[in-house]
């Protein structure tokens, strides 16, 4: 290895390290009493994933109070598993799902400006950026599920990235590309079972990846391959959850029938 390449990396490991020790720190510090008492939502919440953890439930959606996504609650039971049915658990499981995001934000944006001269250097100021965020400071010390959404969205966008990176020699698709493809279908597929809101989700991507298809004529048929491999793995990955939509479409709605517009009229004007 070129000792000068090997030096450079130092700063970058150095700074990395820094912004997730603040990271840690704003999620973890007092983290059982701040803030203070549990959030209706956050009770609830325990109580579904202590289901799990005790092997009382394993669903693929759960319907109770309004309908929930399911990836949170499973990632909270087996900190049950570990420290018991207690609050730290559950904001715990928050904390570092909330941790793990900057970190994955820090890589996410590092892959998407990979040819930048100061594709470091931008990253490290994302990840300090969401480290203070108030918002995802708020998500990652309560126990909501809603902090898993960005981690998966970072985790995809970085995964689909690195494995679409143009070739600098051929043949144009390569195992270790393929992989990194069927790893971003998987995660995007995985990000339905965070949030409400990640269902929108598809639709910035799908232009992304339209757009990219479009204008790289040289690897069109290529960037076709690619593209199939990353919607399949996601469709598979889906697949659990989208056959209880279909079959409990009910549950599927519930949420979003109780926050949307009765009519466009309502939407318009909450707009204005």
């Amino acid at each position: 290895m070129d000792e000068t390449a090997h030096a450079s990396r130092w700063p970058f490991t150095i700074a990395l390290l820094l912004v997730l020790l603040v990271a840690a720190g704003l999620r973890l510090y007092r983290l059982p009493e701040l803030p203070l008492g549990l959030h209706y939502d956050e009770a609830a919440n325990g109580i579904l994933a202590g289901e799990i953890a005790r092997g009382l439930k394993t669903p693929i959606f759960i319907p109770s109070y309004t309908g929930k996504e399911v990836l949170f609650f499973y990632w909270a039971a087996l900190w049950m598993k570990l420290l018991g049915v207690t609050p730290l658990a559950l904001r715990l499981s928050a904390a570092l799902a909330g941790l793990a995001t900057v970190a994955a934000t820090v890589w996410s944006v590092h892959e998407l400006l990979h040819d930048h001269y100061y594709a470091k250097e931008i990253a490290l100021l994302t990840g300090a950026f969401l480290a203070t965020s108030f918002w995802h400071l708020v998500l990652s010390r309560y126990g909501f599920r809603a902090v898993t959404q960005p981690l998966l969205q970072a985790l995809t966008v970085g995964a689909l990235w690195r494995g679409l990176r143009p070739p600098s020699s051929p043949p144009p698709l390569r195992l270790g590309d393929l992989l990194w493809l069927f790893l971003a279908g998987f995660l995007c597929g995985l990000t339905a079972y965070t949030y409400l809101a990640a269902r929108a989700f598809p639709i910035p991507l799908a232009a992304a990846l339209l757009t990219l298809l479009a204008t790289d004529r040289g690897h069109r048929c290529a960037r076709l391959g690619q593209l199939t491999l990353f919607v399949a793995a996601a469709a598979l990955t889906l697949a659990p959850l989208a056959h209880y939509w279909l079959t409990h479409p009910g549950s599927f709605l519930t949420r979003t029938q109780q926050v949307a517009a009765a009519s466009w009229a309502d939407a318009w004007a909450g707009v204005r």
